[in-house]
């Protein structure tokens, strides 16, 4: 049954209208490899092989009764963990939402089943959503099926490393930030972040409003093209509950509108390299519509480092607005264990600042008694070579803490925090024993601030 879970959604829809195998035999053979494969990914939250089944035996029985049936009819598809399902857990990754249930399916989850799909269950997501990798305390690490020591990318690793491994046809992610297309380009599959609008986020955690509805949105995942066009169409349309939601019908251009499309490309920002494969690729796609007479073009937008400006002031106010809904009575988890490391890197923070200071006063004295260099007698100090080990302890248990204390706490002070660590040997080395003890005081500073930021 393995050939089965290899074919697109829009196989799977038709091959069940024909009769060629039934919704059974699929979710059968999904749940089988499910069952193979998920102990090694860890992409599922929840996986609802009850549910899924009964739903499988239903839709069998439409069939056999003649009904109209929708488009993604019997098709098995998942839906990441940040999305209303009713009955599995929506977490979004934190123990500050452990064993949330939803009563009631998000719109996107009404209207997949109403188009017949069938749910095989959830899956995993960093906390808050806010990491390019996918890992929390609930669940733990999610790993790429291609490459278990690597990461699927996040925040909706679990949905790409299930849809990648062929654990499901397809489903639904989230993303403000990289969130559908980072996960899908490091699974190889395909994502779609849609206009903000186009597809309703209402019942998503968190919330897409305030300054975070210009970026967050919830769009498609799957293994091909015209997957993400099926699910498109399924799932675009109004809804009460969105604020950016517009009545704007779907429309595909016709064969003679295409043709008079210009598509511009580009391989490379001019910051970051790409690797020969991807550099590749961009003609290669380029080179199918050329067959169709559309225009196409490499170019580099000018200045492409520019949006992240507007998009780090949006993200930033939306912090706060990802905490609110949190009952204030559960916010002493934060305290458990995390917040013991914050104080512990702050104390060795602290105690490698003294005692480099000390070091380079005793070496900076030495120098001047008998002459030499300052880097010589910094390098061969006990003293400093102490005050750099206690600061790489702190450096150690820093990153301990900032993995277990959720990142809308941290920011920004994590960023902060690491300049600090990664530059305190370099300074010592290049007699900017004052700047260290600036350095160790915007540590010692910002981790007190995690801990006041943290309390209920």
């Amino acid at each position: 049954m393995g050939e089965l879970t290899s074919l697109s959604a829009v196989e799977m829809a038709a091959g069940i209208q024909r009769r060629k195998f039934s919704p059974v035999d699929l979710v059968e053979a999904h749940l089988s490899r499910i069952d193979h494969l998920n102990p090694r990914l860890n992409a599922f939250v929840t996986v609802d092989r009850e549910g899924a089944r009964k739903a499988a035996k239903d839709a069998e029985a439409a069939l056999e009764r003649g009904e109209t049936l929708g488009v993604l009819h019997g098709v098995p598809l998942t839906i990441k963990s940040s999305i209303d399902v009713a009955g599995y857990r929506c977490e979004a990754g934190t123990p500050l939402r452990a064993g949330n249930t939803p009563t009631a399916d998000a719109p996107v989850v009404s209207r997949l089943r109403a188009a017949g799909a069938i749910l095989l269950g959830n899956t995993n997501a960093p906390e808050f959503l806010m990491a390019y990798e996918t890992d929390n305390p609930l669940y733990g690490r999610t790993n790429n099926p291609w490459d278990l020591e690597r990461t699927p990318g996040g925040s909706s690793g679990g949905e790409a490393a299930a849809i990648a491994a062929r654990c499901s046809a397809g489903g639904m992610g989230s993303d403000g930030g990289g969130s559908i297309r980072i996960p899908a380009h490091f699974s190889g599959i395909c994502g779609l972040k849609p206009t903000p609008g186009r597809i309703p986020a209402t019942g998503h955690f968190p919330p897409s409003a305030g300054p975070f509805a210009a970026l967050g949105v919830v769009g498609p995942m799957a293994r091909t093209i015209g997957d993400l066009s099926l699910l498109f169409e399924v799932l675009a349309g109004p809804d009460s509950g969105d604020s950016n939601s517009a009545p704007v019908p779907v429309r595909w251009p016709g064969e003679a509108e295409l043709r008079r499309m210009n598509v511009a490309y580009f391989e490379d920002d001019g910051r970051v390299s790409v690797t020969p494969e991807t550099r590749a690729a961009g003609p290669a796609a380029g080179a199918g519509p050329q067959e169709q007479q559309i225009e196409d073009e490499p170019v580099r937008p000018p200045r492409p480092q520019e949006p992240r400006r507007p998009w780090v002031r949006l993200l930033r106010p939306a912090g706060g607005p990802r905490l609110g809904p949190v009952a204030p009575e559960r916010r002493h988890q934060l305290t458990i264990g995390s917040l013991a490391l914050v104080l512990v890197a702050v104390l060795a923070a602290s105690g490698g600042q003294l005692l480099l200071k000390h070091g380079m006063q005793l070496a900076t004295a030495r120098v001047r008694g008998s002459g030499g260099s300052l880097v010589v007698a910094a390098a061969t100090s006990p003293w400093v070579l102490l005050g750099l080990t206690v600061f790489a302890f702190s450096a150690v248990v820093w990153l301990a803490a900032l993995s277990r204390v959720p990142l809308s706490l941290a920011y920004p002070f994590n960023a902060v925090s690491y300049l600090v660590i990664l530059t305190a040997s370099v300074l010592v080395l290049h007699e900017r024993a004052n700047l260290v003890t600036w350095a160790g005081t915007v540590l010692v500073v910002s981790g007190l601030l995690m801990v006041v930021l943290s309390k209920p």
